[in-house]
């Protein structure tokens, strides 16, 4: 592609050259001097032409990444309000914080599959227990269903996603 329009603008510029030679002959001495003109015109017009050429395939390029550019931006702006829109439903229903390690690392409750931050847990576990009268056990709770808890464990994959997105906020706020 860069061949052609160097030949197209080295055609245009020997048909220009070509009729100014004409008027600089019929005005000008005869001999070498008119060839060494001819050449410099010639010469001159090309690379003005070919700096042009270049200087505005440059601007296209430069307006093409800049749109690329602003569409990966906003692509980025959109990812990132998802990830804080998905993320900021993941705090604990108790105290609102969103559930980072260690203090408020999601808990799942077993068998209802609610999830809360370990220290409000840990918190209503110790206030709300209470013994069953048969058999003399301790029964929990969950706060917000209060489905007995059988079980509970560590919520990792949420907490994977929830660190994951924590660094990344980090790393936005450094740079």
């Amino acid at each position: 592609m860069a061949s052609k329009a160097i030949s197209e603008l080295t055609e245009q510029v020997s048909k220009e050259t070509a009729s100014d030679v004409k008027l600089t002959k019929t005005t000008a001495i005869s001999g070498p001097a008119v060839k060494s003109n001819e050449t410099d015109i010639f010469l001159n017009r090309l690379t003005d032409k070919l700096t042009d050429h270049i200087r505005d395939e440059l601007r296209r390029e430069m307006q093409m990444n800049l749109k690329h550019e602003d569409v990966r931006d906003k692509v980025a702006q959109k990812m990132e309000s998802y990830l804080e829109a998905e993320l900021s439903t993941h705090t604990c229903k108790i105290c609102f914080e969103l559930m980072t390690s260690p203090h408020h690392t999601p808990i799942l409750l077993f068998p209802c599959g609610h999830t809360f931050c370990q220290q409000c847990i840990d918190t209503h576990i110790g206030s709300s227990s209470t013994t069953s009268a048969r058999n003399g056990t301790v029964k929990k709770n969950c706060p917000y269903c209060r489905t007995p808890i059988e079980s509970r464990a560590v919520n990792q994959s949420l907490k994977e996603l929830i660190d994951q997105f924590s660094r990344q906020q980090d790393m936005v706020f450094i740079v």
